[in-house]
């Protein structure tokens, strides 16, 4: 290399050399030195590789720590969001129900209610001849302490039949087996008796007390009845026992 060379490049090198020491001395030394990457008053800083912003550490946005007291809080709102979630279930699923129970009942057919009958009572009474088994009574039967029976088979709306009383009745008489011995409905007109001593002791303890328009079943035992001496030309037995069919149509 020549010397012409080595000069030129020892010139060029001081003439850099005098131009940074002199831009040194140019700076004044009572202003601070600014980093040229300091960002503006309001800026966010980007990537150098994308136009994002960077994330940045701000301890003004940073999230509260939760407290003991801020959990217990939350935790007790979640709880009463529950209850009420529930609440509202089992609300809804009772109405469902009661819903589904509606449409059952009157969907689902229902037996018809039994009727309500007057109890029966066989008794004494307790024969088929004659269409005359089950009278259904509407009270129950009274038993007497001397054996004597009777039921009403339909209560009367009149006058009470008292002992000293004569009373019209239409009758019909039947053994225990069946057998009618005697009947005023046969002969087509009501019979009328006093019953303080025109008829048999049966009677006379038997129909006290009944009403007018009534129908009574009398179950006479046979020391009330005729006992050992029946009529004489009936098909009474001795010491039977004797069943009355009593309508009561008037006291005179």
């Amino acid at each position: 290399m020549s010397s012409a060379s080595k000069g030129s490049r020892s010139a060029n090198s001081g003439d850099r050399g005098a131009t940074r020491n002199g831009a040194k001395s140019s700076i004044s030394p009572s202003r601070p030195i600014v980093a040229s990457t300091s960002r503006a008053v309001g800026t966010t800083p980007k990537s150098a590789t994308t136009s994002r912003p960077l994330a940045t550490r701000d301890p003004i946005a940073r999230r509260a720590p939760i407290t003991s007291s801020t959990r217990q809080a939350r935790l007790a709102m979640q709880e009463q969001r529950r209850r009420t979630q529930n609440v509202i279930t089992g609300a809804f699923l009772a109405v469902l129900v009661v819903v589904a129970a509606l449409i059952v009942w009157n969907v689902v057919p229902r037996p018809a209610p039994a009727a309500t009958q007057p109890a029966t009572y066989g008794l004494l009474s307790d024969f088929t001849k004659n269409g005359k088994t089950n009278i259904k009574s509407q009270e129950a039967p009274v038993k007497l302490a001397d054996d004597l029976q009777y039921a009403d088979v339909k209560v009367g709306t009149g006058q009470a039949v008292k002992a000293t009383d004569t009373i019209t009745v239409n009758y019909t008489g039947w053994l225990t087996d069946g057998t009618k011995f005697d009947s005023s409905l046969d002969r087509g007109q009501p019979a009328q008796f006093p019953l303080n001593g025109g008829v048999i002791k049966g009677w006379t303890e038997g129909l006290v007390g009944m009403k007018v328009g009534g129908e009574r079943r009398l179950f006479i035992p046979a020391a009330l009845a005729y006992g050992a001496n029946p009529p004489s030309g009936s098909n009474i037995p001795a010491n039977a026992i004797l069943i009355f069919d009593v309508s009561l149509v008037s006291i005179p």
